[in-house]
């Protein structure tokens, strides 16, 4: 659009028009908005209630709440809100007082009532709402900015096609667009850049809501009561139902202080509950029961025969130090032994690895709290009231401590770790109800390490790692002497042997229990024989002949060195090949 005889004056008045169209739009919208209902004002009434006590299992809780209400005389409804909208509609218990029957008990959902929030995330939503308005605020003016700027642009021929323009006029609009353009790109400018750091700001803000209001739902529960009394009364309602989305899981610090003291169980546990509930200094019972699970009787059904599987032949195998090579298709497996064909020769040593650590399991495992057991679950009811949000964070929570006789060792398997590990038997474990759970490790005050407590009802000792001490080494390695080859009645036969070598670098005396192994064979086409040990004085080879585990208990003193010797033969066909030895 074109203006042929547009003067500054002209000009200034067009671009205050606009902007007095744009206010008056502005402010119409805001008073249509004053005129919107809010949707929160048409609820039914609630009665109001309180958390109690909430009885957490290791999936799910159970919430208690009490409440007070005033009622006439025959029937009428009770809205208990704000409410879980995970509740479990089946778990809903309620009781009454004074006479006062309750006909049911519904539940339902609303969608209308907005979620109460912590004081501290309203007041950044508030934040929040302030800084959003005057970015839209700056919005405006930067768009106007823009209108005003695109209109000068497009509007830079004055004077008409027919009539010309004199010096002066042309210095005055020359100096007023030069002018105005600049103090409009400025002023652009200046909203842009407050723009941007009201934004950032905006979403630090979201950041932090987000962070500490996790994922709150926007609905609520409630429980629709029906209830029916004699006369006009007051009565106190006892209302309990299960929520989802909360549970505990429990973990442990192991600490001791010396290999002559007893081992420290500290017994916690990690809560945490996304029900849309705030758990404000509520007493907590922690229950090991699983009331989610089904409690129908098992059934057996008719057995209609049985299911065959063919055993295929085994091609591979593994064996300290050996790979066996072009087995015969009918070779089976032999333990601990490789047999490979060409086709197999790209296994590799991983598998090797993983075979001896499945056959060397070498894996280790207050006066506030009340313990109940019963048959079926066993509770702790903590005096001390907590807090957890309703954010899905784990909140740390103390339950007991024991004492327990530990009698300590050290403990290693050269074969597939250098390292040495100080090893705790724990007995009376049995009696303390303890749930299988991560634990912490402490020695002397440090931390060591942590590992998963595997509790094992089959023995009555608990065997603990508290780490490796770097005091105490060992070594591992092939003797070169040993290795020879011969032929013996038409088959090939492998002298092989190693050492293990111990040192003990402490100022104190340790029991050393060192575990190994020798390959097993199960095949009458391999053999392994001539099977010698050399061990310090008094120390007896104990060995495992269906799985090869080697067993020694040694006593080290003080920088003292010793060693073990074993030394076997295989004896296998001519047509194979012993590799990687």
């Amino acid at each position: 659009m074109k203006f042929p005889n547009l003067t500054p004056g002209l000009l200034c008045n067009f671009v205050g028009m606009k902007r007095s169209i744009l206010f008056t739009a502005c402010a119409a919208l805001a008073l249509c908005g004053k005129l919107i209902p809010l949707a929160g004002q048409y609820q039914d009434p609630l009665t109001p209630t309180r958390i109690v006590r909430v009885k957490v299992y290791l999936q799910g809780a159970e919430v208690y709440r009490s409440a007070r209400a005033e009622l006439p005389k025959g029937v009428s409804e009770l809205v208990l809100g704000n409410l879980s909208p995970y509740i479990n509609a089946s778990s809903i218990q309620v009781s009454s007082t004074n006479n006062v029957a309750v006909l049911s008990a519904t539940f339902r959902n609303n969608y209308m009532v907005p979620v109460k929030l912590p004081q501290q995330i309203r007041l950044w939503q508030d934040s929040v709402a302030l800084l959003e308005t005057e970015i839209r605020r700056l919005e405006t003016k930067k768009n106007l900015l823009e209108k005003e700027s695109e209109i000068f642009l497009n509007n830079r021929s004055i004077g008409g096609s027919q009539n010309g323009v004199n010096a002066a006029e042309l210095q005055k609009v020359a100096d007023l667009f030069r002018s105005r353009m600049n103090q409009i790109r400025e002023e652009h400018f200046d909203v842009v850049q407050r723009m941007g750091k009201l934004q950032e700001q905006v979403n630090r803000l979201n950041n932090q809501i987000a962070e500490r209001s996790g994922n709150s739902s926007k609905l609520t529960g409630e429980i629709v009561l029906q209830v029916a009394s004699e006369q006009a009364t007051s009565t106190d309602i006892e209302c309990s139902y299960l929520v989802q989305n909360a549970g505990w899981s429990p973990l442990y610090d192991l600490r001791a202080e010396s290999t002559g003291q007893p081992v420290r169980v500290i017994s916690k546990a990690s809560v945490y509950q996304n029900s849309g509930e705030e758990w404000n200094q509520i007493p907590l019972i922690l229950s090991t029961g699983t009331p989610n699970t089904s409690s129908n009787l098992p059934v057996l059904q008719k057995n209609d025969g049985f299911s065959f599987r063919g055993k295929e032949p085994q091609y591979e195998g593994y064996m300290d130090g050996i790979r066996v090579q072009n087995a015969p298709p009918q070779m089976m497996e032999v333990a601990g032994v490789t047999v490979m064909s060409d086709d197999d020769q790209d296994k590799n040593e991983d598998m090797r690895q993983d075979r001896l650590r499945k056959s060397l399991n070498t894996q280790t495992l207050g006066n506030l709290v009340a313990v109940n057991s019963s048959a079926i679950a066993v509770d702790y009811e903590i005096a001390l009231p907590y807090t957890v949000p309703t954010d899905g964070k784990m909140q740390l929570v103390s339950l007991k401590e024991y004492s327990l006789p530990g009698s300590f060792s050290y403990y290693t398997i050269p074969k597939l770790e250098k390292s040495v590990f100080l090893v705790a038997d724990v007995t009376g474990w049995q009696e303390l109800n303890l749930l299988p759970g991560p634990a912490n490790l402490f020695f002397k005050g440090s931390f060591t390490g942590q590992l998963q407590l595997d509790l094992n009802p089959e023995t009555d000792t608990l065997k603990l790692s508290f780490g490796k001490d770097k005091k105490v080494l060992t070594e591992r390695k092939l003797i070169r002497n040993y290795a020879g080859r011969q032929l013996v009645g038409g088959k090939k036969s492998m002298e092989l042997g190693y050492e293990i070598q111990l040192n003990n670098t402490n100022k104190e005396t340790v029991n050393l229990e060192i575990r190994d192994q020798i390959p097993v064979s199960t095949s009458e086409d391999i053999r392994i024989d001539e099977v010698k040990f050399e061990t310090p004085s008094g120390v007896k080879t104990i060995q495992d002949k269906e799985s090869g585990q080697l067993t020694w208990k040694i006593t080290l003193k003080p920088a003292e060195t010793q060693k073990i010797r074993v030394r076997y033969r295989v004896v296998y066909p001519k047509e194979l090949e012993l590799l990687g030895y």
